[in-house]
């Protein structure tokens, strides 16, 4: 299996074709980086999604919508049971080396702040070093 290629190398392929002069076409595009048509348009497919660009089906949509509950969880809406956490920071601008060091801010289940502590009768100290 070949290695894939690094990060840096498929957004730069997607902002060329994205910012490509009239006339150019995406199939010169992808000659011109020594790769395939189809994976161009793949990395160009993810990266509309993970810009927003286009909008796409997470798997928690998936996942609720499997077990017929997607009108109650599934993706951040008013009205819709949410459970997640706030961190200290966005994991996805990290060094992967400090991600463990990420302090968990707020937790809310169900939509409510911080309940499943108090369900289980947990007390919740605060890093004051993340305010």
């Amino acid at each position: 299996m070949s290695k894939p290629y690094p990060k840096e190398f498929r957004d730069d392929v997607v902002r060329v074709a994205r910012n490509r002069e009239p006339g150019v076409h995406l199939k010169q595009i992808a000659a011109d980086f020594g790769i395939s048509e189809s994976c161009r348009t793949n990395w160009m497919k993810f990266a509309d999604v993970e810009d927003g660009v286009k909008p796409s089906t997470t798997a928690a949509e998936s996942g609720a919508k499997a077990v017929g509950k997607e009108g109650l969880f599934g993706s951040l809406e008013v009205g819709k049971s949410a459970d997640f956490i706030v961190l200290d920071r966005n994991l996805f601008a990290v060094d992967p080396q400090e991600i463990d060091g990420a302090v968990v801010l707020q937790t809310i289940f169900e939509g409510t702040p911080d309940s499943i502590w108090e369900r289980l009768g947990v007390t919740v100290y605060r890093d004051e070093r993340a305010r």
